[in-house]
C-alpha cells in the first residue's frame, strides 16, 4: 500500500509538470479538432507503454529476490503474495521521469466525466458490473471473434467499428476510452504472441522445473488454436484492465481497489492492463 500511494503521488505530480509545461510538449490540435482516425492514432503512441511494461516487469520476475517471492507462492499458494509483487512491479515502472512525462502529454486528449470516472470506480473493484458497461459491451462485440486473426485483419475489423454510427454516438468520453482499450487489446496481442511461450517456459524451467503447463508448446503436440485462444485471453484480459481502470484514471493495476483517480485515463488504462495482464501470467506460473 506504501508502494501505492507513493505512485499515487508520483503521478499526480506528473500531471502539475505537464500543466506548467505545457508549451514544452509537442503540440497537439484542439481536442474537439480531432478525429477518431487521429484519436485512435494517438491511442497506439500510449499502447508501446503496455508492451514495454510487460517487458520490464519479465526483467523484473527474473531477479533472485523476485523469483524466491514466486516460488514461495507457489508452495504457499498466497495469491497475496503475487498482488504484491505486481503492485512493486507497476510501481516502480510508472515513476520512471520519461513515462510519466510521456504519458502525461497523452492524458490530455482523453479527457473523462465525473460519469465515466464513477461508472469505473465501480468496475475496477468488482468485475461482476462490468457486463452493465456500454463501452466494454462495444469492446467485446467487436473483437469476438478475433482469436487467431492476423494483426492487420484485428485493427482493420477494429477501424471499421470504430466509424460505425454506434461508435460515434457514444460520449466522447466513451469514445476516448475505447479507443484506448482497442489499442491496448492490438498491442496485447501482438505482445503475446511473441512472448506467451518465454513466460511459460520461465515457469516451467525456473519457477517450477517438474510441471509441463501447457502441452502446444510440444512440437510433437502443437496446437495453433489453443495457442490463439490463449493469447486473445490475456489480450481480453488486458482490455478489461485497461477499461476498468482508464475511466478511473489510476494506474495500480486491476486488483488495488480504492485507488483513486490520479494521473489521466491513459496512465490508468495502461496501468490497469499491465497490472491485470501481469497479475493473471504470474499467477499462472505459480500453480
Amino acid at each position: 500500500m506504501k508502494n501505492l500511494s507513493k505512485l499515487a503521488a508520483l503521478l499526480l505530480l506528473a500531471g502539475f509538470i505537464f500543466s506548467c509545461t505545457n508549451d514544452d510538449i509537442v503540440k497537439r490540435e484542439s481536442k474537439n479538432q480531432l478525429s477518431v482516425a487521429k484519436r485512435f492514432a494517438i491511442a497506439k503512441e500510449a499502447s508501446v507503454f503496455h508492451s514495454d511494461g510487460l517487458d520490464f516487469a519479465f526483467s523484473k520476475i527474473q531477479e533472485e529476490n523476485e523469483q524466491n517471492i514466486l516460488k514461495a507462492a507457489r508452495i504457499s499458494s498466497d495469491t497475496n503474495q503475487v498482488k504484491t509483487l505486481v503492485s512493486d512491479i507497476l510501481a516502480e515502472y510508472f515513476s520512471k521521469d520519461s513515462i510519466i512525462l510521456s504519458l502525461s502529454s497523452i492524458n490530455s486528449i482523453f479527457p473523462l466525466s465525473s460519469e465515466l470516472i464513477s461508472e469505473s470506480s465501480v468496475l475496477k473493484s468488482d468485475s461482476e458490473h462490468l457486463h452493465s458497461s456500454k463501452v466494454l459491451d462495444f469492446f467485446k462485440k467487436t473483437v469476438k471473434d478475433m482469436a487467431g486473426l492476423r494483426a492487420n485483419e484485428r485493427e482493420s475489423l477494429i477501424e471499421a467499428a470504430i466509424e460505425t454510427s454506434e461508435f460515434t454516438n457514444l460520449l466522447e468520453e466513451e469514445q476516448n476510452l475505447l479507443l484506448l482499450t482497442f489499442a491496448i487489446y492490438l498491442d496485447s496481442s501482438h505482445y503475446w504472441e511473441s512472448n506467451l511461450e518465454a513466460w511459460y517456459l520461465y515457469g516451467n524451467n525456473i519457477i517450477s522445473p517438474s510441471l509441463l503447463r501447457c502441452s502446444w508448446w510440444d512440437p510433437t503436440t502443437w496446437d495453433w488454436d489453443a495457442i490463439c485462444n490463449t493469447v486473445q485471453d490475456y489480450a481480453l484480459t488486458d482490455a478489461i484492465g485497461a477499461i476498468a481502470w482508464g475511466g478511473a484514471g489510476a494506474a495500480a493495476g486491476c486488483f488495488a481497489a480504492g485507488v483513486g483517480a490520479v494521473g489521466g485515463a491513459t496512465t490508468g488504462a495502461v496501468g490497469g492492463a499491465v497490472g491485470c495482464s501481469l497479475e493473471k501470467a504470474l499467477k499462472e506460473l505459480c500453480k
